[in-house]
């Protein structure tokens, strides 16, 4: 990426910190003039556009990153992102599926999953792969809270609601003992994640049985 890039990009973040995507689209599109075949210019270009609630240019955007640098896999989550802003829920369970295998030691597709769909038995057998890859982190590490709240919402799909407690309660446990730099930094991670993934209470709201 040339400096010219890199700095149209630094505009168009600052821009989006403030919440102000209009502008940090212009400053895409200017890096994109500069460079249309970067993946990483494509995929902050959707990022942007998902964030002005244009889930299908987004899609596009993330989908033509993807094909520029297949081993972009954070772009597998701007697909998902659209796909479930869209309605297409089984899509973006479909996408983070693709993502676990193209990346399996990363955690972050698995935290996307619970919104995706209500699960079943027939999802023992990730269930079973997700609770192999828990064990592999420490027990006090932030990747074993995360896995534990995936696992405690899944497990209440399936009305097992002693080993959703029994996940709920030892990710809290754990986080209940972060210091408070990693409190700060586990909220801000959070909050950037909630709002990329659009998932409010309303959509939860509706898919109640």
């Amino acid at each position: 990426m040339n400096t010219r890039t890199n700095e149209l990009l630094n505009q168009a973040f600052a821009h989006a910190n403030r919440q102000d995507f209009k502008s940090a689209l212009k400053y895409c599109d200017l890096a994109l003039q500069e460079e249309p075949n970067s993946a990483l210019v494509r995929y902050d270009k959707g990022f942007v556009l998902q964030s002005l609630g244009h889930s299908k240019e987004a899609l596009k955007e993330f989908e033509k990153a993807l094909e520029l640098d297949p081993k972009l896999f954070k772009t597998y989550r701007g697909i998902a992102v659209a796909h479930m802003a869209m309605g297409e829920h089984d899509k973006a369970y479909q996408t983070l599926l693709q993502w676990i295998k193209k990346d399996p030691a990363d955690i972050t597709p698995y935290q996307h999953l619970p919104p995706t769909k209500k699960f079943d038995h027939k999802d023992l057998p990730l269930v079973k792969e997700i609770e192999n890859k828990l064990e592999k982190f420490p027990a006090s590490s932030k990747e074993a809270v995360e896995l534990h709240f995936v696992l405690g919402k899944i497990y209440d799909d399936l009305k097992e609601y002693d080993k959703a407690f029994a996940h709920y309660k030892k990710g809290n446990e754990i986080q209940s003992k972060s210091t408070p730099f990693e409190k700060k930094e586990d909220e801000l991670r959070k909050y950037m994640a909630a709002h990329i993934a659009t998932f409010d209470a309303e959509f939860f709201n509706k898919r109640k049985d």
